[in-house]
């Protein structure tokens, strides 16, 4: 039997939360729904893809992830740690991930980091996306081949009230019936 002065169970190697990276609490903007253009690509974030000039740009899927969260914080330097909480969460890494992902993400867009012009690294600071990004207007709906249906007024349809009473009348009958039998018998 366990007396409440005995210490807890240490914790499983497993759940030795020293080395794991906490997911972060911060609020992370939501991604504009469509798709964006930079330096020559289009990023659709919505189906995952990634299209340069000469066709798709594969990514592995952290690399993809790596390329919005830049994308979706602009101009605005963001750290190593900052990046590894919003890209990779609560996996096992180190800063070394970081830098892997930043250097194959360079190597898939053509981007130099001796004179880049898409990612930059500001030294002992971390990383920003410094290409002009565009919403891709090829991709938004024609309106104008929409037809036109005229609105209709939103009331309800008049229901005949006559079965509702019937099956009023027909509990109170039962009830009535049931009552004047347990005083009678």
């Amino acid at each position: 039997m366990i007396s409440s002065r005995q210490a807890p169970n240490p914790p499983r190697l497993w759940e030795d939360r020293t080395f794991r990276r906490p997911a972060s609490n911060s609020r992370q903007p939501e991604p504009s729904p469509g798709p964006l253009r930079f330096a020559g690509f289009l990023l659709d974030r919505h189906a995952g893809r990634l299209t340069g000039p000469d066709g798709e740009v594969r990514l592995r899927p952290q690399t993809f992830r790596l390329l919005e969260v830049l994308v979706e914080s602009g101009p605005r330097i963001l750290s190593q740690e900052e990046l590894l909480d919003r890209v990779w969460g609560v996996e096992h890494l180190s800063p070394a991930s970081v830098k892997q992902a930043v250097s194959e993400l360079r190597q898939a867009l053509g981007d130099d980091p001796a004179k880049p012009r898409i990612v930059e690294t500001v030294h002992r600071r971390g990383y920003r996306f410094i290409a002009e990004i565009a919403p891709d207007v090829s991709a938004a709906p024609d309106i104008s081949a929409v037809p036109v249906v005229p609105a209709v007024p939103a009331t309800a349809p008049e229901r005949p009230r006559l079965p509702l009473l019937g099956f009023l009348a027909v509990v109170a009958a039962a009830l009535l019936s049931g009552a004047w039998l347990r005083f009678r018998g």
